[in-house]
């Protein structure tokens, strides 16, 4: 009785695991660096934009096999070490 009762707690916890993961959202992360300051702030901007327009398109197309793509943007400033 108790084994059967502990085995009925185990596969309700794991189908309870198994359904939060199903239920995220699909997201890829892409990183990009974008020089929106900065001496090369003439190129990083146009670019920069174009990007985030594309990366808009994609996902309004249903993204990348049903994953929606977020972008994380870095702006260096190029700044050089």
């Amino acid at each position: 009785m108790k084994q059967g009762l502990l085995a009925f707690c185990v596969s309700v916890a794991v189908m309870a695991l198994l359904g939060s993961c199903l239920a995220q959202a699909k997201v890829l992360k892409i990183g990009t660096f974008c020089d929106r300051l900065g001496v090369t702030q003439t190129i990083g901007v146009k670019y920069c934009g174009g990007f985030h327009d594309y990366m808009e398109l994609v996902n309004s197309r249903g993204g990348i096999e049903g994953y929606k793509i977020r972008v994380l943007e870095i702006d260096n400033e190029y700044k050089v070490p």
